[in-house]
């Protein structure tokens, strides 16, 4: 059985669809689920799911203080999106996304402590 149906067995579009909506992006997904980013790409496309990927943008001409608060804002959603997503019993029953989804939760406390030290100097 090729890759492609081994990964379409294990991942439902609702599990795909969940992932994106959180934030994940097709590379990210490609390295948890152990394919190539194509792959990612095709079963979304395949199953109608948008990208999802929406990037904060920093504007010109602010002061440094307010960017990084926009900043930090941007990370707490980020972080608030995936700790709701640490509480859903479908997303749990995926044992390698649960890992990095841990560790991506680890990463963003630090970014907001790192930021608000930052804010305050």
């Amino acid at each position: 059985m090729a890759k492609k149906d081994q990964l379409q067995e294990k991942i439902t579009p609702e599990l795909l669809r969940k992932a994106k909506e959180y934030g994940f992006s097709d590379k990210q997904l490609s390295y948890i689920w152990g394919v190539e980013e194509s792959t990612v790409r095709m079963l979304r496309k395949k199953w109608g799911i948008p990208p999802v990927f929406k990037p904060s943008k920093i504007e010109i001409g602010k002061t440094y203080k307010e960017t990084l608060k926009k900043a930090t804002d941007s990370v707490l959603k980020s972080f608030r999106r995936h700790l709701k997503l640490t509480r859903d019993p479908e997303f749990s029953k995926h044992g390698g996304m649960v890992i990095n989804l841990d560790l991506t939760l680890q990463q963003e406390k630090y970014q907001i402590e790192e930021l608000g030290d930052m804010i305050k100097n």
